[in-house]
């Protein structure tokens, strides 16, 4: 057993795992968290192309999605009447926890900034706001405020990245996966866990059995991690951090955040070949890794706390260019998922059938290589939805220091 009596802030210093549960015991910590509901925040770097996650399902905006869309075109499954729109048919785990009102689908979500440089729109979102570019990450923001309502030694971030997201960075205690076989947490100072590991345990807690045991034992296992999963591909990393997530969840730390991402969307080229086909592809491991955690939070008994949320910094053009890909757009699909609200929409931005017709217009201009999917809907008012409605804070709080200068669209899960 650890010991009662060592302080918040060492097991804090302890927890640096950051969910590889493989060598560190999460189920004997106990957090001192104001918040039970955790949101997962998934970035899919790269540009993830909406119209391949969610083809067009029938009538004329379909035939014009397959005719312009020759080499890189979907099939999809129906996700009921009022929608123009189904999942990609090789997505089966989005599909049914679609259907079974776990998770609803945002089309044409993306940022105010017109900008299509990679670079740019993610430091853009990121920040928050134009002005926050530089400045601290809105999750740094936001973590001030559910720090305040709780001891200021509670921790709210989890990062399961290289390194921290500028959506993290500022002076908010962070917890990191920095590396597979490297733990670090950052604060103010940056702390680097890896080799001294068994030092820093002995140094601080050299008369505990349970904590010298595990400082001698620590490195080893994380040079067996490392050694184990160095080598594994970019279509088999979402299924891996995705377990990381979900054995965060499950612990009993009760995380306000965790963040992670997930490269490798930007399908210049050879778009149908490495997004999704019958035997592998990078949506095809997400579509899996997402149908896992939502199981296994959902058996955990924590799916009412829990909120998940994926989006890409863009999306793509509506038609396909002379390498079988997409080049870069502007409105992209997001996926929100958990049980504080309502799910199995498809949601637009717009009245009914709006968005087909403007897209069925949009494939028939002269110019329509360089046509997008508009972006209707902030992605900021997503986040603010689940801010305001499963974390507790004012509309307030979320529009003018959250996201400073911001105003959320009146968007209804």
């Amino acid at each position: 057993m650890i010991n009662s009596n060592i302080s918040r802030r060492s097991l804090i210093k302890l927890a640096l795992a950051g969910g590889v549960s493989t060598f560190f015991p999460f189920h004997q910590l106990q957090a001192a968290q104001k918040s039970n509901h955790t949101l997962i925040y998934v970035f899919l770097r790269g540009g993830l192309d909406a119209l391949s996650w969610c083809p067009p399902l029938n009538g004329t905006l379909a035939e014009q999605y397959k005719l312009n869309r020759n080499n890189i075109s979907y099939e999809a499954n129906g996700i009921g009447n009022d929608f123009s729109f189904g999942i990609n048919k090789l997505l089966p785990n989005t599909y049914k926890h679609f259907a079974e009102k776990n998770l609803s689908l945002c089309m044409g979500l993306g940022s105010l900034n017109p900008s299509m440089s990679h670079f740019e729109q993610m430091d853009y979102i990121e920040g928050g706001n134009k002005e926050q570019l530089e400045k601290i990450g809105f999750f740094q923001r936001l973590s001030a405020h559910l720090d305040s309502q709780n001891s200021p030694e509670s921790n709210n971030l989890y990062s399961i990245e290289k390194g921290i997201p500028k959506s993290m960075r500022g002076n908010q205690f962070v917890m990191q996966f920095q590396k597979i076989n490297d733990l670090a947490t950052h604060s103010k100072k940056n702390f680097k866990f890896g080799s001294e590991t068994s030092e820093i345990l002995t140094e601080n807690f050299g008369d505990n059995d349970y904590l010298s045991d595990l400082g001698n034992n620590l490195a080893r296992e994380s040079s067996r991690v490392y050694n184990a999963i160095k080598n594994i591909g970019t279509q088999e990393m979402p299924i891996k951090k995705f377990s990381i997530i979900a054995d965060l969840v499950k612990s009993n730390l009760s995380p306000s955040i965790i963040t992670t991402s997930i490269g490798g969307w930007d399908h210049h080229a050879n778009l149908k070949e490495n997004f999704a086909n019958d035997e592998d592809g990078l949506a095809t491991a997400l579509d899996v890794s997402l149908g896992k955690l939502i199981d296994e939070v959902k058996t955990s008994g924590k799916w009412r706390n829990t909120s998940i949320f994926l989006m890409s910094e863009f999306g793509r053009r509506i038609v396909e260019n002379g390498s079988a890909g997409c080049d870069h757009g502007r409105g992209g699909i997001g996926i929100l998922a958990g049980g504080g609200f309502n799910g199995g929409d498809f949601i637009t931005g717009r009245g009914p059938g709006g968005l087909e017709r403007e897209l069925t217009e949009l494939f028939q201009v002269t110019k329509k290589k360089q046509s997008n999917i508009p972006v209707s809907i902030d992605y900021r008012s997503v986040l603010a939805h689940v801010f305001e409605k499963n974390m507790g804070l004012s509309s307030e709080v979320i529009e003018n220091q959250v996201f400073p200068n911001f105003k959320k669209d009146q968007i209804s899960f």
